[in-house]
């Protein structure tokens, strides 16, 4: 998306002769791929569906109400948390960051007794890679039976 920006506003430099040439337009577009937000009607759905104090609820309270990858959310802990906020130094930049807990986050965490705040069934840690797929799992579930 910001390389199609550039090489449109290069295009005009060139057209109003601010440029010579525009160089964005030699640069390749990757494949990303795209993530849209969930809808009012998805949320309410995945909401109705997982009861507080769920492991997928939990997940799902942890990603609104910080915003963080799953990679991010997986290695969050209680020793992350500590007078209504939320530590967590991100995995990809390497930043840390210290955000306030949302009331609803923070009752949701109240009662997670594991070091980790998200575990599997057999009571063990996730961890990024294991936890994207059963994040994607959990949502595909709930698009299909709201």
């Amino acid at each position: 998306m910001v390389v199609k920006v550039v090489r449109l506003l290069l295009s005009y430099a060139v057209e109003a002769e601010y440029r010579k040439d525009n160089p964005a337009q030699r640069i390749k577009l990757s494949k990303l791929g795209e993530y849209r937000a969930w809808s009012d009607d998805e949320c309410a759905a995945f909401e109705q569906r997982w009861a507080q104090g769920t492991m997928q609820r939990r997940a799902y309270d942890l990603a609104k109400y910080t915003g963080q990858r799953c990679g991010d959310l997986a290695r969050m802990t209680r020793a992350n948390c500590k007078d209504g906020s939320i530590k967590v130094v991100q995995q990809k930049t390497g930043a840390e960051l210290w955000m306030r807990q949302h009331k609803d986050l923070i009752a949701e965490l109240a009662s997670v007794q594991h070091l980790s705040l998200l575990t599997t069934a057999k009571n063990a840690a996730f961890d990024s890679d294991s936890l994207r797929p059963a994040s994607a799992s959990i949502r595909a579930a709930v698009l299909r039976n709201p």
